[in-house]
């Protein structure tokens, strides 16, 4: 499964969790049955589910004729996901690596900040070499949009978990006690260090700073 539609799913999951824990904990228990056909979502989820989709769509429609001349009008919340969409429409998976470091600052930071949050800090391991390639540019890209102390938590995280995991992602030894509470207060740093709502404002921040490399140019 493509890396962004992991992400997307994992955004749906966080607002469903936010705005409806008592129906998200209900889905989650009637999950196998719905799978299997046996149940239909309740109204008010899949009422949930219409309007990510209509959101999701009209995020597409504006990131194909995305434009600097865009990004004064637009909100926090939508320059972040416009400018996200356009940039992975730009610079496809394998040649994010090719774009200006702002934009790959942007990238890896939405991306890193996602994963860690789905599976804590060992999932950029656990995915082998693709993630890891994305760890650099992300610590440069918290330093630049103000959040150092995330970009150390990373470096420390590094430090302790790269050489754990193969370039496959496979554990390379089981983790002792003290090993699996040391990583478990690694992901509690991150997560205190950052949250999603401050993550957007600094990054939709750094867009508006950098304004030129994002969108087709003003003309």
């Amino acid at each position: 499964m493509k890396l962004r539609t992991k992400f997307y799913r994992w955004r749906l999951k966080r607002k469903m969790r936010r705005e409806t824990p008592e129906m998200y904990e209900a889905l989650k228990r009637s999950r196998e049955k719905y799978l299997r056909g046996e149940s239909s979502l309740p109204p008010e989820a899949q009422a949930i589910l219409d309007n990510h989709r209509q959101e999701r769509q009209r995020i597409v429609e504006l990131a194909r004729t995305f434009s600097s001349a865009d990004i004064p009008n637009m909100t926090d919340d939508e320059l972040g996901k416009v400018a996200s969409e356009w940039l992975h429409n730009t610079y496809p998976e394998d040649e994010i690596h090719q774009a200006p470091a702002v934009c790959q600052h942007v990238v890896a930071c939405d991306y890193m900040y996602g994963c860690v949050c789905n599976g804590g800090l060992s999932s950029l391991y656990q995915a082998g070499t693709y993630l890891k390639s994305y760890i650099p540019a992300a610590m440069e890209g918290f330093v630049c949009i103000g959040l150092p102390q995330v970009a150390e938590i990373m470096q420390k995280a590094d430090d302790f978990m790269r050489d754990k995991y193969d370039e496959n992602g496979t554990a390379t030894s089981k983790w002792t006690a003290e090993e699996e509470t040391d990583g478990e207060e690694l992901d509690a740093a991150f997560y205190a260090a950052c949250t999603h709502e401050d993550l957007n404002d600094r990054l939709a921040a750094y867009i508006r700073a950098h304004a030129e490399h994002f969108g087709a140019p003003q003309p």
